[in-house]
């Protein structure tokens, strides 16, 4: 799980990648993942009823963890404002929110990386 999760905030940090893929279609691997699937990922399979229970068996520590509930929160805030079905390009009309997603995502990286 843990690697998944490097994976999906790697996907939310990369513009090339959301490009080439969330917009064009353009697989390189079967191991990318669409846009909805990154953030299902985040915000329903990682949803754990205690989020300190990743911590050990996802997460290394509370560090990792207060970064993960930052990069959950704003994923939350984004699905609400563009809804279950919206896309890239919706989640790029929403300005600042985005740009926090894509801030709060690469933090995650560098920490889980």
């Amino acid at each position: 799980m843990r690697a998944r999760l490097f994976v999906a905030a790697s996907s939310l940090c990369d513009q090339e990648l959301q490009d080439r893929l969330w917009r064009r279609g353009e697989r390189v691997n079967d191991e990318e993942e669409g846009f909805e699937d990154t953030i299902l990922f985040v915000i329903d399979e990682l949803d754990w009823p205690t989020p300190s229970e990743l911590v050990g068996s996802v997460l290394r520590d509370e560090t990792e963890l207060a970064a993960f509930q930052r990069l959950s929160g704003v994923l939350n805030d984004l699905v609400l404002t563009i809804g279950q079905r919206g896309t890239v390009d919706d989640a790029a009309a929403t300005g600042a929110l985005w740009q926090g997603v894509r801030a709060a995502a690469c933090s995650l990286k560098a920490l889980l990386g």
